[in-house]
């Protein structure tokens, strides 16, 4: 569905809440039933979301979207209790006086008579992904909260929540709806790591064997682990270069490819150009 698509089918879509929280060590807490669609991710920390009583292990980076009405429960990891962010969402809200409160149990959800939900395909039930795999949500939906605490902006509001479902929706065309928590749990972990990291660490990380480790990502990325890891650090390499002025030298040392060698030859086999040529082409604004 293309954004404009989904912007006809939620003509009067609003953001209505979004925030950050940081969870104490061990941390329980539930809400029975939400009165909004939902993206929640972690930004820091680990522990359990249960979310219509589907299980998801929650590490940096992985993020969940909940459908209108859902059961939520969030149990923090004791030793790295997570902090995470949020924002709510109303399909359908009319053009009168918004209130930006979110009602978390059955009998306060009947009192916002004036909200409902919209029925959105493939997002009807709990939906999980991570920002690795979709960086474009992940930066929308921290600027969505930088927006939102500068103070209710309707219009702003307004424009950003078909633009977010839109966002969900992409990433769930790319198969991160059927990403298995132990493959979320290895792309997070290689995401984080600059030095080489062997498969039996990425098994014991993701707690299972070597071979569910390889297969999980020849399913889900057409790919190795080994070449899932140099694919990733030649994009953000790419982004590096195209972006900012940073020495070739430093690009490969930030993206954990210190020798400049072995660098500017695997950016050379992955992309076709070499890292200069990359950066000599990209236009400047």
């Amino acid at each position: 569905m293309t954004l404009s698509e989904l912007t006809r089918l939620v003509p009067d879509s609003i953001v209505i809440m979004a925030d950050h929280f940081r969870f104490a060590s061990n941390e329980r807490r539930s809400s029975s039933c939400v009165g909004s669609r939902r993206l929640l991710w972690c930004r820091s920390g680990k522990g359990l979301i249960v979310a219509n009583g589907e299980r998801f292990p929650f590490a940096a980076g992985n993020f969940i979207f909940m459908p209108w009405h859902h059961a939520v429960e969030y149990q923090a990891d004791r030793r790295s209790p997570f902090a995470v962010g949020s924002i709510h969402i109303i399909a359908h809200h009319p053009h009168m006086p918004v209130r930006y409160a979110v009602p978390h149990d059955e009998r306060t959800c009947r009192t916002f008579t004036e909200r409902r939900d919209v029925s959105i395909t493939g997002l009807d039930g709990v939906v999980s992904g991570d920002f690795a795999q979709a960086p474009a949500l992940g930066m929308l939906a921290e600027y969505t909260v930088t927006a939102f605490r500068r103070g209710p902006d309707e219009a702003l509001l307004r424009a950003l929540a078909p633009v977010v479902i839109h966002e969900v929706c992409v990433s769930m065309s790319t198969g991160m709806k059927a990403m298995p928590p132990a493959l979320a749990v290895a792309v997070t972990y290689l995401e984080k790591q600059k030095t080489k990291v062997s498969l039996a660490e990425l098994a014991r990380v993701s707690r299972c064997s070597a071979s569910t480790v390889i297969r999980m990502f020849r399913e889900h990325f057409n790919t190795t682990p080994g070449h899932y890891v140099i694919e990733r650090r030649i994009a953000q390499a790419k982004e590096l270069l195209i972006n900012t002025g940073m020495p070739v030298e430093s690009v490969g040392e930030t993206v954990g490819i210190p020798d400049p060698f072995y660098f500017s030859r695997i950016f050379k086999k992955v992309t076709g150009r070499s890292p200069r040529q990359c950066r000599a082409e990209s236009r400047f604004i």
